[in-house]
């Protein structure tokens, strides 16, 4: 237990790589924790060394470094007073400003002593998860901030609670007490797993707590909160048990920054007596399958809604099942604060289907704008959809912490498991955007063993998958394979490899894939620099939407990969470039069009062009190993990344290792480098310029550097 990982096509946690916590983690970095002090020490204050911690038992965050228990009496401090501050900002004397003075500066520093026990940052490539059944993190916020790559499972966390509420005069119109923790906060995470979780307010519910200023005295805040751009987030099979706002999906109407972010996959959870935000949505585009919804069975007023439709919102609510007491409608289920679009279906109501978007739009007609049922998208990523009955069913017999089943084990990250997460099905990068790569795709899927065979398939007009069984020679000598559009390449297992030829992509090709095979072996005895042929292992002229993954090139005539002219939406990946004088090249124009992703390739003993990219618009260079570096020949031409012309640049948590020149840039280029690690490197550093937000074109997952070169070995290449 413990190196499991989301199983591919997951919801939108699976999206982009995928997310495999702390799978990678060394035994040194595997704990089993049974105190707030060794779950710290674990936790090495949000690092980014992959690590998997183990929850035994119940876990207090409300104790000292020995164990001793503290109450809110411990973390007072200034002279606070409940008493003496609903005295100091009673409305009825104070009025409508903020509260400002020594009750609210003793209020405010005492929460910075409670905060500093409570909230626990969690940081990239780490997995949290109980130990069987029992496993307990009891007052503790855990604080998954600007982190990437993480799964917390079969973990009860409850009572989140605050010592000392804040009062905002100006809050929803009448004034409303604010709680400061969230029992899982995901701000600015990405890559999240949510798994077999329960979350409530333990024996504390708010709903036991005086009313004071004639609002609810909230100790509690959110069970589960995704804001601040928190991207591609899988909930599944967990529990959130009696509390007011169970879920809030972006965190302001003002934040356009969300847009294009906030992606959630809600599926088999259990909402038990939430009165609100099961999920509330801004922005985000949310997928709800398969939840149970069980409506408080309270006083009248106690509910307000479960589905929260808000500004920009794209949710798709499919085959859930909600059960509510008599007083409550299906109108009650959604509430739309300048939402404008809901898309639903299969979903049923006491057991009987509804269209909650047509009633919705019926009940409110004439008081609020009506909501369309166009969000724009349809999910692609999920599991099997059951009907509502069945999800009922399955979801009270198998969500919350405790009941994780053997299937749900079964996806181990073993490397068999981590294989096939870092061998995903679809391309990840800038040759996902813009309708994508699928290669041949639905086209007919053919095993050639023979040049003739390869060479017929491979430049035919239909769309194909060839995969390649066994070495091909390629005759005669260096001989071009010609690459037509709509086309996957693919070595079967370890065994394909093309010997003395060059893949050949002609200008106008697109939608090409080319993946898991060995490409070798057209290098002329003594011709080092490459300039009596030009026999490389794969060259692509004037080409857009071009994935190359998990290949093997070495010893070839000239270049190894050259993408010239103009060539277009580019990932290269997970590729082992050998035992060479020019790596990788980009370029050969003057134009400034070439968007290009380069992520998780090993460099090794190669000389040159690692890569060397030419009037790029965009390169992302990140999570790359180069090693081994030879320097035969004039050294001026022995480097490791070079950002040439004007070409933007930005290298992120790369290793080099051994490196003369590591990363360099011309005057009118620009390089932004971070989180890298150099071993033994010398000469040039370049940095400077703004270049561009990766993020602001796709997600993807970042691995810590110092993990670089343990997972390229272990995944770049055939496989």
């Amino acid at each position: 237990m413990g190196r499991e990982v989301l199983p591919e096509g997951d919801g939108w946690a699976s999206e982009g790589g995928g997310t495999t916590g702390g799978a990678a983690a060394d035994d040194a970095h595997v704990f089993t924790v049974r105190t707030r002090a060794e779950l710290v020490r674990a936790l090495d204050g949000g690092s980014d060394t992959p690590k998997i911690i183990k929850v035994v038992g119940t876990i207090d965050a409300n104790t000292d470094d020995r164990g001793r228990p503290l109450d809110c009496a411990d973390y007072a401090t200034g002279g606070y007073d409940r008493a003496a501050y609903l005295k100091a900002y009673d409305p009825r004397t104070w009025g409508a400003a903020k509260p400002s003075g020594p009750q609210e500066e003793a209020r405010a520093a005492s929460t910075a002593r409670q905060a500093e026990r409570v909230e626990l940052a969690v940081g990239s490539h780490t997995t949290l998860i109980g130990q069987g059944s029992g496993a307990v993190l009891e007052g503790g916020s855990l604080q998954v901030e600007n982190a990437d790559n993480v799964i917390i499972r079969n973990l009860e966390v409850r009572d989140a609670y605050d010592c000392f509420p804040a009062w905002q005069p100006n809050t929803g119109g009448l004034g409303d007490w604010k709680s400061a923790y969230d029992t899982i906060w995901l701000r600015g995470a990405t890559h999240v797993w949510i798994d077999h979780v329960t979350a409530s307010d333990g024996d504390r519910p708010d709903a036991r707590e005086p009313v004071y200023f004639a609002r609810p005295y909230l100790r509690h805040d959110g069970l589960l909160d995704i804001t601040n751009g928190a991207d591609l987030v899988t909930v599944s099979w967990s529990v959130f048990d009696e509390h007011d706002k169970a879920m809030l999906i972006g965190n302001g109407d003002g934040v356009t920054t969300d847009r294009g972010k906030l992606r959630v996959t809600l599926h088999h959870n259990r909402f038990k007596s939430v009165v609100q935000r099961a999920p509330r949505v801004r922005f985000g585009q949310v997928h709800l399958y398969n939840n149970r919804y069980d409506i408080p069975d309270g006083r009248e007023g106690d509910y307000r809604y479960s589905i929260g439709v808000s500004t920009e919102s794209r949710i798709v609510a499919e085959n859930n099942a909600f059960t509510a007491p008599a007083h409550i409608e299906v109108a009650d289920l959604v509430k739309s604060w300048n939402g404008t679009a809901l898309s639903q279906r299969g979903n049923e109501f006491n057991g009987f289907p509804v269209d909650l978007l047509a009633i919705y739009n019926a009940y409110n007609s004439g008081s609020e704008r009506d909501l369309v049922a166009d969000v724009g998208w349809t999910p692609e990523l999920h599991g099997r959809i059951d009907s509502a009955r069945v999800a009922a069913r399955d979801v009270a017999r198998g969500a919350g912490a405790g009941r994780l089943s053997p299937s749900a084990l079964s996806t181990t990250a073993s490397t068999k498991a981590v294989v096939t997460v870092r061998h995903a099905d679809r391309p990840h990068g800038f040759a996902s955007l813009a309708g994508g790569t699928t290669g041949g795709g639905g086209g007919r899927v053919v095993t050639v063993r023979t040049q003739a065979d390869l060479a017929r398939y491979a430049a035919a007009p239909e769309p194909y998958v060839i995969r390649i069984a066994g070495a091909i020679e390629v005759a005669p000598f260096g001989s071009d394979i010609v690459v037509a559009s709509d086309k996957t390449l693919v070595g079967v297992g370890t065994s394909g490899e093309i010997v003395h030829g060059e893949l050949h992509l002609n200008p106008g090709t697109s939608n090409v894939i080319i993946r898991n095979l060995t490409i070798r072996d057209s290098y002329v005895e003594g011709d080092w620099d490459g300039k009596t042929t030009d026999f490389d292992a794969i060259q692509m002229d004037s080409v857009h939407h071009v994935w190359i993954d998990h290949n093997r090139l070495t010893r070839m005539g000239d270049g190894l990969l050259d993408i010239r002219k103009d060539s277009d939406y580019i990932t290269v990946s997970y590729n082992r470039f050998e035992n060479h004088n020019k790596a990788l090249g980009i370029g050969w124009t003057e134009n400034t069009k070439t968007r290009i992703t380069i992520d998780h390739n090993w460099f090794l003993g190669t000389k040159q062009r690692n890569p060397s990219a030419d009037n790029c618009a965009y390169a992302h260079l990140y999570n790359n190993y180069l090693s081994a570096q030879v320097d035969d020949g004039d050294p001026v031409w022995t480097y490791g990344n070079w950002a040439r012309g004007s070409t933007k640049m930005v290298i992120e948590n790369s290793y080099y290792d051994g490196v003369q020149h590591p990363y360099q840039a011309d005057a009118e280029a620009e390089l932004v480098e971070r989180g890298s690690v150099l071993k033994n490197t010398t000469g040039r550093h370049d940095e400077w310029g703004a270049a561009f937000d990766p993020r602001s074109f796709y997600a993807y997952r970042l691995d810590p550097a110092h993990a670089v070169p343990a997972l390229v070995r272990k995944f770049s290449g055939p496989q």
